[in-house]
């Protein structure tokens, strides 16, 4: 079953913007190029230039937790609240179902996971 990371956070005024992007680039290429992590996807919304919110998709829980036991991301972490975060929020859930519509071809999808 898929497994959906939630991430909201607010960087520091005084934040690196571009370093923060960077950084960010370089943990997600790591994680999509490692199949042990079982990474799927990314989606950033960005609330303004210093807020946003990250849904980071795994194809389980355990690729998840091993994410975030890597080293590499754990000195990521570690840097992100040195230097970037003013605050953040997370929270994760196994995915039960999701769903689409394309008003373009009049199609509409479901998909359950778990039953």
């Amino acid at each position: 079953m898929s497994y959906l990371n939630v991430f909201r956070y607010t960087l520091r005024e005084d934040c690196d913007v571009a370093a923060y992007d960077a950084l960010a680039v370089e943990m997600y290429s790591l994680a999509a190029t490692n199949t042990e992590y079982e990474f799927e996807s990314i989606e950033r919304v960005a609330e303004s230039e210093h807020s946003g919110v990250v849904l980071e998709r795994f194809g389980s829980l355990e690729g998840a937790r091993r994410w975030a036991k890597c080293p590499e991301h754990r000195a990521a972490m570690k840097r992100g609240r040195a230097e970037f975060y003013e605050s953040y929020a997370g929270m994760g859930a196994v995915l039960d179902h999701e769903y689409h519509f394309d008003r373009a071809t009049n199609t509409s999808q479901r998909s359950t996971f778990a039953e």
